[in-house]
């Protein structure tokens, strides 16, 4: 599965859970516990102004719907995207350049990491056979996108 339908697929999961999120009804185990002074605590998706009205006077802060805040999650990568491509400020060589450069920090940073789990690894005696199942699916995952990697580098070159 290349990684535009893998991101249409997560998208799709991600719409259906906000939308089964939208369906729950509010839950609370603390109906028993008397001194809650906290209006609308609970209050569904709505209109912001409206729940701003409510706080106005009262030391209150409002937090946005999880919704926005997932909304949000999904859309980081096409914004940095799009910011990336129209920033004048730098040429298109510069562009690549700087893009490049953060590459390299990056694996830098991953590569210290990785040594870092191999020192914890190896002074504890721990084979593999005692890795966590996400243990082995991380590094198959991991070994998968070095392939990928090595791949882009080598069209990139041409």
């Amino acid at each position: 599965m290349d990684n535009n339908k893998k991101r249409k697929a997560l998208r799709i999961i991600v719409r259906e859970v906000l939308k089964a999120i939208k369906r729950i009804q509010e839950a609370s185990t603390t109906g028993g516990v008397a001194g809650y002074n906290t209006p609308n605590a609970f209050s569904g998706p709505g209109d912001k102004e409206k729940k701003k009205k409510r706080l106005v006077g009262k030391d209150y802060e409002l937090i946005d719907d999880l919704e926005d805040e997932v909304a949000e999650a999904l859309n980081i990568s096409e914004n940095r995207w799009l910011a990336f491509k129209q920033d004048e400020s730098r040429t298109n060589n510069k562009k690549i350049a700087d893009g490049t450069s953060q590459i390299r920090k990056d694996l830098e940073d991953i590569l210290k990491y990785l040594s870092w789990c191999d020192r914890i690894r190896n002074n504890n005696d721990i084979t593999k056979d005692e890795f966590h199942v996400r243990t082995e699916s991380n590094v198959k995952k991991i070994d998968d996108l070095i392939d990928k990697i090595r791949l882009k580098l080598k069209s990139f070159k041409i």
